[in-house]
């Protein structure tokens, strides 16, 4: 970790240039992951999309709305 504090604008150049994580330790255990931003992005999305399905397949089966009356409701008719 000290090392990183030394050089960071470096070790984040580099980080970037590789395309591969970064894993940050303390006393030898894991404490942070460093990885580029697009990167980091990219694993938000493909998760966010993960547990969207993963919702789905918890309510398949359940009865929902029509959107008629949910239009009507919200008085968009």
């Amino acid at each position: 970790m000290s090392k990183v504090r030394e050089n960071l604008a470096e070790v984040v150049d580099a980080t970037r240039r590789s395309g591969e994580p970064l894993y940050l330790t303390k006393h030898g255990k894991p404490i942070a992951v460093l990885v580029d931003y697009e990167l980091f992005e990219n694993v938000v999305e493909r998760l966010e999309d993960y547990m969207d399905l993963e919702t789905l397949a918890e309510t398949e089966g359940e009865i929902g709305i029509p959107w008629e009356q949910v239009k009507r409701e919200l008085g968009l008719e």
